[in-house]
């Protein structure tokens, strides 16, 4: 009886091992057209750009002849490219992990919280609730030379003597670039 009972549970076990992967994979008929369209979306100008990175176009012409890694050669050395390659990766390095830290130091702090810890989170969330528009003003009326509230607080409080354009500066246009984004 009990060998009986072992032959007649190996096909169960299957017919329910296959039931849960039909149930598994009943939804991609559904989201397959989108991947499609969503790779071949991003997939074609990302390898054209790749084709024509390969491509020369003389000044006098559309036409594109084959040069190569000529252009690649050309790029790495200008140094408008490799300064450009080293803000990109300053900005990228440093909004990145200012972001984490401090996204995690106020995680960590208002999860402690017992006071206030949702209008806390609400105000933290604001940031994503504002415009880019609304929020661009703002910065730009912070960073502002002649009426900003951040120089009109600094030369108040004697950390400068006469404004600063920061959005100007080649010194502190990326720092302050940097801050607006974090």
């Amino acid at each position: 009886s009990r060998g009986r009972l072992e032959k007649m549970a190996v096909p169960v076990a299957a017919a329910n091992a296959r039931a849960v992967w039909r149930e598994r994979l009943a939804g991609i008929p559904y989201v397959l057209p989108a991947v499609i369209v969503i790779v071949g979306v991003m997939s074609y100008p990302f390898v054209y750009s790749i084709y024509l990175s390969f491509q020369g176009t003389p000044s006098y012409t559309t036409e594109t002849h084959f040069t190569g890694f000529s252009n690649y050669a050309v790029v790495l050395h200008d140094s408008v490219f490799l300064n450009s390659l080293v803000t990109t990766v300053i900005w990228t390095l440093g909004c990145t992990i200012v972001d984490i830290v401090f996204g995690m130091g106020a995680a960590l702090i208002i999860d402690q919280l017992r006071w206030f810890r949702g209008p806390i989170r609400a105000a933290l969330m604001l940031p994503y609730i504002v415009g880019y528009v609304i929020a661009s003003y703002a910065w730009l009326w912070l960073y502002q030379a002649e009426y900003g509230l951040l120089n009109e607080v600094l030369t108040s409080w004697g950390v400068i003597s006469q404004p600063v354009s920061l959005l100007s500066s080649l010194t502190w246009a990326l720092p302050a670039v940097m801050l607006v984004n974090i």
